[in-house]
């Protein structure tokens, strides 16, 4: 399974109560296994979930949050970026020249399609 972020709230409720704690967040599910050993897949969208742990010692919790994520390279990013945004441009461009393309049909009369 993978995770998400989530939020915590101590529960406990009246008088004489044992400590609980309630964590809610999003989750989507991934397969991590594959044959040649590379990347999962998503097996399931994202859902809303929730636990709670009954008598909890709240004094021995640690803070645990922690990126979900590897360290990037700062070039690798850069060029990762920039090549993105030049097939962002190119998709832009297709774009306008579909675009122009069809007002110049229907300049000339040739354009059939909806209005």
């Amino acid at each position: 399974g993978g995770g998400g972020g989530g939020g915590a709230d101590g529960g406990g409720g009246g008088k004489g109560a044992a400590p609980s704690l309630r964590v809610v967040g999003k989750v989507t599910a991934w397969n991590s296994t594959s044959p040649n050993g590379e990347g999962g897949t998503l097996h399931a969208e994202e859902s809303s979930f929730s636990m709670v742990k009954l008598e909890v010692d709240r004094s021995a919790l640690v803070p645990t949050i922690k990126p979900f994520s590897r360290e990037v390279d700062e070039n690798e990013m850069r060029r990762e970026m920039e090549a993105q945004r030049k097939l962002d441009k190119a998709d832009a461009d297709e774009l306008r020249q579909l675009l122009e393309d069809v007002r110049a049909a229907k300049r000339e009369g040739r354009w059939e399609g909806g209005e």
